[in-house]
Order: C-alpha cells, then structure tokens, then sequence
C-alpha cells in the first residue's frame, strides 16, 4: 500500500496539528485513490460538536475521522485497517 502524504506536511506541520487536535481539509493519495478527510482527537472533536450543536441546535460533520492523536503514524495506521476491510 502507498500511502502519500502532501509535500507541505513536514515535521513542523505534523507538530501543530498534533498540538491542534485536528487537520481540516486534509487531502491524501491512499493507492493511487484521493481522500479528503477532517482528522481530530476526541478532545477537539467534542470541542467542535458542542459548538455547533450550542449555534445550530444539532451537528453534522462529513468525512470525519477521529484519533487518539492527530499525526501522521495515526493516519497512516487508520488507512491501512480501512484497506484491509
């Protein structure tokens, strides 16, 4: 499996995010297959919902993916047992 990161997310950019709790808009080529995905950690992804369920009365999100942390051995781990399925 090849699993491509984009050529901006260095070690710096790994680093925020981690500290973040997410990366938003995240595009990745998984075999030759393009992804976009919203990756967080429990703590900001509950962050998140509560603010939108507290603005809108309700939450919705699309392609996201929670971690235990946001960086990119996660991600990579979370594409490889999706693949496997």
């Amino acid at each position: 499996m090849q699993i491509i990161f984009p050529h901006w997310y260095d070690d710096l950019y790994e680093f925020e995010s981690e500290a973040k709790g997410c990366l938003l808009n995240f595009t990745i080529i998984v075999d030759h297959q393009e992804f976009y995905i919203n990756f967080y950690d429990s703590a900001r992804f509950g962050q998140e919902c509560e603010v939108e369920i507290k603005t809108n009365g309700y939450f919705q999100g699309s392609k996201a993916v929670i971690l235990e942390k946001v960086n990119k051995a996660n991600i990579q781990y979370y594409f490889k047992k999706i693949i496997m399925l």
